[in-house]
């Protein structure tokens, strides 16, 4: 019945009743005409005492007044319907009958009517049988598969979403540890880096044999803050690691002369540093966390960097958007030029974790990882190309001058630059630094209780002669100057850099044999020399700045045009190139741990003479230091002459620092490297067709089995940012998560590690 007057849901016939006696009510019936009773004089109703009624009929009658037939029959229908819809649905009657209610079942109903599965719909049967058995045959398994085959079979694509909504849902609520972790180990209370005792011994312990952990997991080379995540999120994983550091402490940036500490490199973290104190927190005892200082003072705007031009006066940058905008207003641009090209540059900057996704294993198979291999090729192609400097040098030289201002990474001319490397450094570098309380070996010490829980180590001064390979192309541990072997079960990672891993710690015939990239195609920046400098006062005493102070060539010429890609050296008539850090005066503990004392690191590049003074005898590097200390010395107290008669002690470092590969286009899209020759203009960077194979940059993975590279080289940025980056990748590439697991089911390790150890606190 319901059905035949289109009714629709479980209730049709009980709501077409409701409907049919409403028209009732509203149709008139032919042929019946009321008529009225004639009045009864004297009569008052049926309990009248005027006049007794002749019969009970003539007093039901004179009740009821001119109510027909008609109108009981209606009454009693609809105490009928009313009476069989409380009997079927009792309390909820009202919500069952609701329109709103009746319209959702109509809706049902229809979805109930779609045909959700319809094979064929797509390719045939046999051909989707095959393509989904070459997938499982290609390694393709999980979720990527089950979308793969519900694709093949016509599953309906609302079906298809529902699905991934509810997968995501439950699968994000339900706790998962790290993929290869067993059990989570305990914190080490009686270790002596644990909290309330001194962790210098223990980051400054020097390699011996005896010092050796056995049933070693893992052997990380280098102990640069991206090399020591890796190894405390392994740790805390339950994989027992051993740190190889070849410098005198853990991260590689500490020297000590005599008692002073002097830290070298840029050691902050910049940008949105949100995301990064919560990645180091999860890895360290909740009662060593190490606190991060803002560089530059409230009162002058947080100041982080200060760029004296080709000998001009320093043009300060402070920290925050805003700041950004207004110091660039008042150097002369353009307000509306300054905030699109900041704009932009946030843009490539949060699409940049997209681009390191891809790095992960199996980025072809699932389908948002090629979406995300479409962004790496924009990201790439778009933005890796100096034509855009060259545009933006042409149209605005004034913002192209400022801009490069804030290019702190490296010496390289606009005409080099990879421009991805550019707006990613700027648009972080607007939100400030941050520099660790205690300095980086606070939190190689906090990092170090993670390594120690599953019996780890952090060795100092260990000289790596070789990665040991075997015949199948498998890294299986190293072996040191000394030929002592260490075995490694689940491989090698080094954070020593790219260039320097595949150039020293592997022969020629393990290169050739696994057919690694071949090196000229790898630029590696330009080695540096620290200058040391001991000062005699306190900051407040000298008036040090925490910021840092850079002395850089100009970008743009007298005429308007970008300068051509020279390499400038100490020395240079247009090239001179300086960096000035004051590591004492960020450090807000250093007073207490070091009265009466501040240092001072300068950093200048190494020409090609300094690199015969390595390797050739004490007197002419000492020859080449003189001069060199004499030459930095005037520039330092030039720029800071409060410091004139404050120096105490001057030492050129004899160890040159690389600094890891260099920024320009072929880091990103290989090509051939750019000419290193001081002085000498070098090539446009191109991409040519025989080297399309390395458009993706270079990969935490490696041609050799179980060997795998952390740090900064794998993210193309020199930093603390870029370190961290490159451990957080080369942590799931040996774990064995795959761009799918991050990309498209949210995976993590480090909040995994943390919901694991939430459970346990609670528990």
């Amino acid at each position: 019945k319901g059905k035949a007057r289109g009714g629709r849901g479980v209730d049709g016939e009980d709501r077409d009743d409701a409907q049919s006696l409403e028209e009732q009510e509203e149709e008139e019936e032919p042929g019946v005409v009321d008529r009225p009773e004639p009045p009864i004089a004297s009569s008052s109703g049926l309990h009248g005492t005027s006049r007794p009624k002749a019969n009970l009929f003539e007093a039901v009658v004179e009740e009821v007044g001119t109510k027909s037939y008609r109108d009981y029959m209606k009454e009693a229908h609809r105490a009928r319907i009313e009476r069989e819809l409380t009997e079927k649905y009792g309390p909820f009657k009202d919500i069952i009958l609701h329109p709103v209610t009746q319209t959702v079942f109509d809706k049902v109903e229809e979805l109930a009517d779609i045909n959700w599965v319809e094979p064929g719909r797509v390719l045939p049967t046999t051909s989707a049988v095959l393509i989904i058995v070459m997938a499982w045959r290609g390694g393709m398994r999980g979720l990527p598969l089950m979308l793969l085959v519900s694709l093949m079979l016509g599953v309906h694509p609302h079906l298809i979403i529902i699905g991934l909504i509810i997968h995501r849902v439950f699968y994000r609520k339900r706790p998962e540890p790290p993929k290869g972790m067993s059990a989570m180990p305990s914190w080490p209370v009686d270790s002596p880096s644990a909290a309330g005792s001194s962790p210098d011994k223990e980051v400054r312990l020097e390699f011996h044999k005896d010092h050796v952990p056995e049933g070693l997991d893992f052997v990380v080379l280098g102990s640069d803050l991206g090399a020591l995540f890796t190894a405390a999120a392994l740790g805390r994983c339950g994989k027992r690691v051993l740190v190889l550091e070849p410098g005198e402490a853990a991260t590689g940036s500490v020297v000590r002369v005599g008692t002073t500490e002097f830290v070298t490199g840029d050691q902050c973290l910049s940008g949105k540093v949100e995301s990064y104190f919560n990645m180091l927190k999860a890895l360290t005892p909740p009662e060593q966390a190490v606190d991060w200082a803002r560089v530059g003072k409230a009162e002058s705007g947080f100041v982080h960097s200060a760029v004296s031009v080709d000998g001009m006066d320093p043009l300060l940058w402070r920290t925050g958007v805003d700041a950004f905008l207004e110091d660039m207003v008042s150097k002369g641009a353009d307000r509306t030029m300054a905030g699109a090209f900041l704009l932009s540059a946030q843009r490539v900057a949060a699409g940049m974790r997209w681009w390191m996704c891809s790095k992960l294993p199996e980025a072809d198979q699932a389908a948002i990882a090629k979406n995300l291999r479409g962004q790496n090729d924009q990201y790439l192609a778009a933005w890796a190309s100096p034509a855009r400097v060259e545009s933006l040098a042409r149209h605005d030289p004034l913002l192209c001058f400022l801009l490069f201002s804030l290019w702190q990474k490296e010496n390289l001319s606009p005409a080099a630059i990879n421009h991805a490397a550019l707006v990613q450094s700027i648009a972080t570098i607007v939100e400030g630094k941050w520099y660790p309380v205690g300095g980086p070996l606070a939190v190689a010490a906090a990092l170090l209780p993670a390594i120690e829980s599953a019996g780890g180590r952090l060795l100092c001064k260990a000289r790596v002669k070789e990665i040991v390979v075997n015949a199948e192309g498998t890294a299986t541990g190293v072996r040191m100057a000394n030929d002592l072997v260490i075995p490694a079960a689940q491989g090698v990672i080094s954070g020593l850099g790219a260039h320097r891993t595949w150039a020293e710690f592997l022969s020629d015939e393990v290169r050739d044999k696994f057919k690694m990239p071949i090196l000229k195609h790898l630029p590696r920046a330009r080695r540096v020399i620290h200058v040391l400098f001991k000062l005699e006062g306190t900051a407040e005493e000298l008036d040090l700045m925490p910021t840092d102070y850079f002395e850089v060539p100009p970008a743009i010429d007298d005429q308007g045009k970008m300068v051509p890609p020279r390499r400038g050296g100490l020395g240079a008539n247009d090239g001179h190139w300086m960096e000035v850090r004051f590591p004492s005066a960020k450090d807000p503990s250093w007073a207490a741990r070091c009265p009466g004392v501040s240092t001072c690191v300068v950093t200048v590049e190494a020409g090609p003479e300094w690199l015969d003074a390595q390797s050739g005898g004490t007197a002419h590097f000492a020859k080449l230091a003189l001069g060199l200390e004499e030459s930095v010395k005037k520039r330092l107290v030039l720029a800071f002459p409060a410091l004139d008669g404050h120096i105490e002690s001057v030492q050129v470092l004899r160890q040159l620092e690389e600094r890891s590969l260099s920024h320009v286009v072929p880091t990103f899209v290989a090509s051939p490297a750019v000419d290193e020759e001081p002085g000498k203009d070098a090539p446009s960077p191109t991409i040519p067709e025989e080297h399309k194979a390395f458009a993706a940059g270079i990969k935490p993975s490696t041609p050799i089995l179980n060997l795998c590279l952390t740090g900064r080289d794998l993210v193309g940025v020199n930093s603390v940012n870029g370190s961290i980056m490159g451990g957080w990748l080369a942590l799931h590439q040996v774990l064995g998560y795959t761009c799918s697991d991050v990309a498209l089911m949210g995976r993590n390790v480090i909040s995994e590690l943390q919901e694991v150890d939430k459970l346990q606190k609670n528990s």
